[in-house]
Order: structure tokens, then sequence, then C-alpha cells
């Protein structure tokens, strides 16, 4: 019956790391530069806060059969250093996520850019026909 007491002792000591929480790597100290629009309460900001940090920003569009993405699209991911995502004929499951991300992004493309980039944005971008600047 010790054995038992001892090994179950020894397993609930080892586990406890298991259980623990674990730092997701979303900081924002007194001195970094954040665009005031961030209040980091929902999924869609903490991604598009990573992503600025890691300058990997995104715009999520929705294609078809055929990619939605076209020639003039990649000069804009140039220009603005955004990348678009097409995610194809299905929509992801958490579309709404993706739709606030998206919103995110334009905001912050009028912050850097002001308005010039509009006419110019894949219009298959999720949420950018609901979008006012």
């Amino acid at each position: 019956m010790k054995i038992i007491k001892l090994v179950f002792s020894l397993l609930l000591l080892t586990s406890s790391h298991i259980f623990a929480q674990e730092n997701d790597g979303v900081s924002v100290s007194k001195n970094q530069k954040k665009p005031s629009f961030l209040s980091f309460d929902n999924e869609a900001e903490i991604k598009f806060q990573l992503d600025l940090k890691s300058n990997n920003l995104k715009i999520y569009v929705l294609g078809g059969i055929k990619s939605v993405i076209q020639k003039e699209d990649v000069e804009f991911e140039k220009q603005y250093r955004i990348q678009y995502y097409d995610f194809g004929c299905t929509p992801p499951p958490n579309f709404k996520v993706y739709e606030q991300y998206n919103q995110f992004v334009f905001k912050y493309l009028v912050q850097e850019n002001g308005e010039k980039w509009i006419p110019f944005v894949n219009k298959n971008a999720f949420g950018f026909a609901k979008w006012k600047p």
C-alpha cells in the first residue's frame, strides 16, 4: 500500500506542470508603440498584434475554385507589405475572427497610408464591403 501511495504522489508531483498556464507571448511594454484602436479583448486583436509585431500582416479573402488573387494584388502586397491569404471556396469555421482581423488591418492601413490604398484592395477581402474608413 505504501508503494501505491508513493507512486501516486510522484505522479501527482511530476504532472503538475501539465496544468500550469503558459505565457502566450502577447505583452505590451510601456514604451512599445501600438495602434490606439487595440484593446486586446478578443482573438482577432491578439492575432493582429502578433502579426503586426512580426511584420506578417495578412488580408483574408474568400475565393472560389480559381484564386481571386490577381497580379494587381501582388503589387498591392509589395507596396503595402501585406499578404493576401485566400481560403478558396470554403470559409473558415471562425469566419468572424478573420473578418474582425481584416478590420484591424484596414484601420492600420489608413493610419499608416491614408486612404490611397482603398481603391486597390481586393474587394473579396472578408468584411471589406461592411467596413467604413
